[in-house]
């Protein structure tokens, strides 16, 4: 197992966070790796701070930068510093098993995958003191072959695959740019859904990756060019009190089911309920094939779903009945 692996970290402005960023790429298990840090114009003296802290180590080098690019752009030239057989982007504030890049090298090595994926874990603030327990010796996963099937199961059986989560063979950039500039706000989104297309997917069944929740994730959201269904989750969890904690952030793949939950919760219309039901049951079927265990526990809750959406229904009907008596 002596495939090289770039850990390669974009930050703006991420101090102290990026600091546990660098040690946890650097604190892998496994030998070969090069943590290339790209930073976009910082004002807050992160190049300095990480060079102070982590200028011995040669497997690190800092790119500081006096153009800040935005999002798809200023990735596509932080990935351009790699030179690692397999490339992960990890986000400033998020961090990294030990061991994330020698189980990652190895379900490789049994799965010749090129795009691989680990569950996540997520926190708030602060690290924890005990974020990552003992890795098992041996991970489970499942593989799934490039085409609509594979994308539906990155974007609906596992919830959104943040990059942090996401070792990609650069060869998948031969054609084309890892990030596509057309996608200001959620390149990785489009950039998911492309390389399960073209490759395939393997999804590791363990938190191997850390991610940090906090405010500055949804300052960007008013932004006219926003997703509309980024929209669409933040004014779900803005109406149930919860936009502080910033939730729609975990639940973004599986969105089409996690929307359709919150709609049952809130009583909203019937055409958004069938809009929801009707996106997340397609998902749903395109993978019915591969995993037909999961499928009837989607099925299930769906239908759960509808149900308690139904008797929220029913009971407002109720009530409105009544008063008008």
């Amino acid at each position: 197992m002596s495939e090289s692996f770039s850990i390669v970290i974009p930050t703006f402005n991420s101090l102290p966070y990026v600091e546990e960023c660098v040690a946890s790429a650097l604190g892998q298990t496994h030998g070969n790796v090069e943590v290339v840090v790209d930073d976009n114009a910082s004002h807050d003296g992160t190049p300095e701070t990480l060079e102070s802290r982590f200028g011995s180590d040669g497997r690190l080098r800092v790119y500081k930068n006096t153009e800040d690019l935005n999002i798809p752009n200023g990735w596509n030239r932080a990935i351009s510093h790699a030179t690692g057989e397999y490339l992960l982007l990890l986000h400033s504030d998020n961090i990294l098993h030990p061991d994330f890049v020698r189980l990652v090298l190895e379900k490789v090595q049994s799965t010749q995958g090129k795009v691989l994926y680990t569950e996540c874990k997520y926190f708030e603030g602060e690290t924890p003191a005990a974020l990552f327990g003992s890795a098992p010796e041996a991970i489970t996963h499942d593989h799934l072959g490039r085409g609509p099937g594979a994308v539906a199961y990155a974007f609906r059986f596992q919830r959104m695959i943040p990059t942090s989560a996401l070792a990609i063979h650069r060869s998948c950039f031969e054609r084309r740019l890892p990030y596509d500039v057309r996608y200001r706000w959620d390149p990785d989104i489009e950039q998911m859904a492309w390389l399960a297309h073209e490759f395939g997917v393997v999804h590791l069944r363990f938190p191997l990756a850390a991610i940090r929740t906090h405010k500055g994730q949804a300052a960007s959201w008013k932004d006219p060019t926003f997703s509309t269904q980024y929209r669409e989750l933040l004014l779900l969890e803005h109406q149930r009190g919860l936009t502080e904690r910033h939730h729609f952030l975990l639940d973004w793949a599986s969105s089409n089911q996690y929307i359709a939950e919150r709609i049952s919760e809130i009583g909203g219309p019937s055409t958004a309920m069938v809009k929801y039901l009707n996106r997340w049951l397609a998902s749903e079927l395109r993978v019915l094939a591969h995993f037909q265990a999961q499928f009837l526990r989607r099925l299930k809750q769906a239908v759960i779903t509808l149900l308690h959406w139904a008797r929220i229904r029913t009971g407002r009907s109720v009530g409105r009945a009544a008063a008008r008596t």
